[in-house]
């Protein structure tokens, strides 16, 4: 019973550090995201969105969420600064990989994000509405208006 004791102390040990890993480095994407149009396709093309957006999913969960919740705003954060601005095909492309739907899950009635999360997303969609082609390439027909009804 001892031996069981000390390996879960060592596998929350373990966890714990890993999240804080994961906490610092998305907070280091999300400022360096913050400008230069380089450093946001730089940061998608090493797939740090597709990230982003499984640790929103990963720790989403109930028995998940207190823990993660730095990770959770730290990836909202990073999908915000991608998404801001005028970066030629990035907002196409977060929408392509999964953005418009994980903000839709965050923004839910039936979510229990938190309120720096759902800010986060958020803004995620109305920086994805403000692109040049959020029209025809981002958001299909019919989804302006159900978009427009989850954030009111």
């Amino acid at each position: 019973s001892g031996g069981r004791s000390t390996r879960r102390t060592q596998l929350a040990q373990q966890t714990d550090e890993q999240v804080n890993l994961a906490e610092t480095a998305l907070g280091g994407l999300r400022n360096l995201a913050c400008r230069a149009a380089e450093r946001k396709t730089l940061i998608f093309d090493v797939g740090a969105a597709k990230t982003a957006l499984r640790a929103l999913e990963v720790f989403r969960s109930e028995d998940r969420a207190e823990e993660g919740e730095g990770v959770r705003q730290g990836s909202a954060a990073l999908l915000r600064n991608l998404c801001t601005g005028q970066v030629e095909d990035l907002p196409a492309r977060l929408a392509g990989i999964g953005a418009i739907e994980c903000a839709e899950a965050e923004l839910g009635e039936r979510s229990d994000a938190s309120e720096e999360v759902r800010r986060h997303m958020l803004a995620v969609i109305q920086n994805l509405a403000m692109a040049l082609d959020a029209r025809t390439e981002i958001f299909p027909e019919g989804m302006t208006e159900r978009l427009g009804e989850l954030c009111s």
